[in-house]
């Protein structure tokens, strides 16, 4: 597929600064049916590793955790269409999870990468469901924080939320701040619709039994999502369940650095902290 490279070596100055290594590249990437808005950092040499954005969530979301990721990973993150810089579909009809998956596949065809380890935030993690189900053989490890095959309880998670962000505050931890642009879309209208694709899925739980990657499921102890978190960890054999202390739902922002420990654990093959599933 075709792409071109829009910046290199540290001369980004739309996204998030992105200098995090020797070589940063940003491309604009074509999909077939739209462009697609793509970032590579990291050693070209080193494993490539996706990460899929959280749900209103841009490529910046994941700024905090850069510095180290880059150091050791070719790191690939690009924005869903209709989201953050991507350019939007050509009509609704495009706005599925399946078409999300295969719009990874055809960013990792533009890059020469066959297989990857993917790392997924939430929403992120029912693109990963979908694309490692349609595109069996390009995971090698998958990660999915924070994830669900149930539709989404909102309110009840900006309830729990507000108790884990209370229990945070009792022991002492800050809140991180944010990174800037972290949610930021050139057209939020269309970033609402294309993030609508989650509730609008079928029945995620039957992309299950073909997951066959090694699988780490971490949810944060105050997400009402860790119900179907558990429910993916029983579907899925051999699969690793691991609870984040002190988190609701959006783990990875709240607790940035306790995300990253468990996720290079399980990318290395180290085994992170385990919860038992019931």
């Amino acid at each position: 597929m075709p792409w071109r490279d829009v910046a290199e070596n540290g001369a980004l100055q739309s996204s998030d600064a992105l200098m995090f290594s020797e070589r940063v590249t940003e491309h604009r990437v074509d999909v077939g049916s739209t462009v697609l808005h793509v970032v590579e950092d990291g050693p070209p040499a080193g494993t490539p590793l996706v990460l899929l954005n959280g749900a209103m969530c841009a490529l910046p979301m994941w700024a905090k955790l850069m510095p180290q990721l880059a150091r050791e990973f070719r790191v690939v993150r690009h924005d869903y269409r209709g989201t953050g810089q991507s350019e939007p579909g050509p009509d609704l009809s495009g706005y599925t999870l399946e078409q999300y998956a295969d719009d990874l596949a055809a960013v990792l065809d533009a890059l020469d990468i066959t297989e990857a380890v993917v790392w997924a935030h939430a929403f992120g993690s029912r693109v990963a469901m979908g694309f490692a189900h349609r595109h069996p053989g390009r995971v090698s490890r998958l990660a999915l924080f924070d994830a669900a095959v149930a539709p989404g309880d909102f309110a009840a998670m900006r309830r729990m939320n507000e108790v884990a962000r209370e229990r945070r505050r009792a022991a002492g931890i800050a809140e991180p701040e944010q990174p800037p642009g972290w949610n930021h879309h050139r057209s939020p209208e269309t970033a609402e619709y294309a993030f609508g694709a989650g509730p609008r899925a079928g029945a995620l739980a039957s992309w299950l039994p073909s997951l066959r990657a090694p699988l780490l499921v971490a949810t944060g102890e105050f997400d009402p999502n860790l119900v179907s978190s558990r429910d993916i960890v029983r579907a899925v054999p051999g699969s690793i369940l691991s609870v984040i202390p002190l988190a609701g739902h959006g783990a990875i922002r709240q607790r940035p650095s306790v995300c990253l420990d468990l996720f290079l654990s399980f990318a290395h093959g180290l085994e992170p902290g385990v919860s038992p599933t019931p």
